[in-house]
């Protein structure tokens, strides 16, 4: 069957309602989060347009959350650019995990860290109760991970390290999800963290329009 929004649906329940709001045509990928023993879609959305910030406030909004647009505008910390990343299980619980890209302006030099994204912690009304920097060393596989606190005080930082993997179960999410995206011969690759219990099934979307 050709691809089309309603075949991510029927997996999990708060992706079925994201999807209504954000079909397949305004997101660029869909991570399928294993921590532990628990699951989480998370989408990744084109921020390319008002209309799509304007339906991010709304769908946040309809769980009791509102978000400064600054976190997610284009502009200051971090020159924002294409995508905002919505966990989807945080979205019924008290604390929000949005994640916003930058721009890819790395200065032509392998060995130069350079910030990827912000991920914050947000309660229900927009207050950054923390807030991590992904660092990318185009040298290496290695993710430095910077973790900061509600002042914005440095915490800690860490060194991050993922293994792609062919072997779909050390996800551990449905087989019909995962045999649907290989049908549709979707991108897709799995990644386990080498430090902690946790895995992810990233799904890459086709860039042509589709209902």
């Amino acid at each position: 069957m050709p691809l089309t929004t309603d075949s991510f649906r029927g997996y999990y329940d708060i992706l079925d309602k994201a999807l209504d709001i954000f079909p397949l045509e305004v997101q660029c990928s869909i991570e399928f989060a294993r921590r532990g023993e628990e699951h989480s879609p998370v989408i990744y959305i084109r921020n390319d347009s008002e209309e799509i910030r304007k339906s991010i406030d709304n769908f946040l909004g309809e769980y009791g959350f509102t978000i400064p647009r600054k976190l997610y505008e284009p502009g200051h910390e971090g020159t924002r650019t294409g995508l905002i990343a919505i966990d989807l299980s945080t979205v019924t619980t008290d604390n929000l995990r949005l994640y916003v890209t930058t721009a890819h302006n790395n200065p032509n030099n392998d060995k130069l860290e350079w910030l990827w994204g912000i991920g914050y912690y947000l309660d229900k009304s927009g207050n950054v109760l923390g807030k991590k920097h992904y660092n990318i060393n185009l040298s290496g596989p290695n993710m430095k991970v910077h973790y900061f606190d509600a002042e914005g005080n440095l915490v800690s930082s860490a060194t991050e390290t993922e293994t792609i993997t062919d072997d779909w179960k050390v996800w551990g999410g449905s087989e019909q999800l995962y045999n649907m995206v290989k049908e549709n011969n979707l991108v897709h690759q799995f990644a386990v963290k080498s430090k902690k219990d946790q895995a992810y099934f990233i799904v890459s979307l086709p860039t042509n329009k589709r209902k």
